[in-house]
């Protein structure tokens, strides 16, 4: 007898549902809020996700941001909370960045593109 198991990783968006908002770089947008785990299986089938870490990811200017993880635990279980600019902690600011990445397949592509060579979708 054989047992199939595996630890890989994972990313979930989580539904937050909040009204257009003007970031501190000047333009409207709206929080997008996501988790990554890592998950245990067994036979393909999920037993236990574990080191959870919530970010968020700004519309306009696609700033990311670590989340408290209080309030990553609510938004997962789908109770209405506010998000403020002091609850966020800014991890990655790609402005000037040489290379843009695919949403659909997470590719870096040279900014230049304006479509994945990898998928197709529009960057």
């Amino acid at each position: 007898m054989f047992f199939i198991c595996g630890i890989t990783n994972g990313k979930d968006d989580l539904s937050y549902d909040e009204d257009l908002f003007v970031h501190s770089c000047g333009a409207y947008g709206r929080y997008q809020v996501f988790m990554t785990y890592f998950k245990l299986s067994l036979f393909f089938i999920t037993i236990l996700k574990f080191n959870k870490k919530y970010f968020v990811k700004t519309t306009c200017c696609d700033r990311i941001y670590g989340l408290d993880k209080s309030l990553g635990q609510k938004i997962e279980n789908s109770i209405d909370v506010i998000i403020n600019e002091d609850d966020l902690i800014e991890i990655e600011y790609e402005q000037n960045s040489n290379f843009k990445i695919c949403k659909n397949c997470n590719y870096k592509t040279d900014k230049e593109f304006l479509y994945c060579p990898k998928c197709g979708q529009k960057l």
